[in-house]
């Protein structure tokens, strides 16, 4: 086997730096705008590549999950009240990804909180018409999302979701009322 020509190295290299410096650029673009200093260039396509959940997962210092609730007004037993939704089969990716998808601005392309609102409402809107088409023996009134967060463990994810540590935030997004 021969070793790598100059040429590769030097192609090698230069992928190296460009990798170190749009990370840095990356990372100092967001503290940039804390400390209103300027900013490396760098475009925000670009940027948004490295915006990814796998990218900043280990840096992470809690576990988050997005819980779907639908408010069902059924008196058939204990269905009346709020009822936890299957949130897998409305946002079909891993919890990670979910998280990241319902949470980044970047992806549904709003950067107002109160657009984001407003993405969250349409949404929850959609979630409440699939739910009621194909669940019509438990239809429900008013659609939730509740986001938990409770600190990372090593013993694993849910080691240390608990009364105590877990923290919960519930919104309803979308009503029939």
């Amino acid at each position: 086997m021969n070793p790598p020509s100059r040429r590769s190295r030097w192609c090698l290299s230069i992928f190296a730096v460009g990798l170190l410096y749009l990370n840095c650029a990356v990372i100092w673009q967001h503290l940039a705008k804390r400390w209103q200093a300027p900013a490396l260039p760098i475009s925000s396509k670009v940027a948004g590549v490295f915006f990814l959940f796998g990218v900043f997962a280990n840096y992470e210092t809690n576990n988050h999950e997005l819980v779907l609730w639908g408010y069902t007004e059924t008196t058939s037993g204990r269905t009346n009240g709020w009822k936890p939704l299957p949130t897998e089969e409305y946002f079909p990716f891993k919890p990670g990804v979910r998280q990241q998808l319902l949470w980044s601005r970047k992806f549904i392309r709003v950067q107002e909180p109160e657009r984001l609102w407003r993405a969250w409402a349409r949404s929850g809107k959609q979630i409440l018409a699939r739910h009621n088409r194909t669940h019509p023996e438990t239809p429900i009134s008013q659609v939730a999302l509740e986001n938990r967060t409770w600190p990372r463990s090593p013993a694993g994810v849910y080691i240390l979701q608990k009364p105590g540590t877990l923290e919960t935030n519930f919104w309803i997004v979308a009503t029939n009322r």
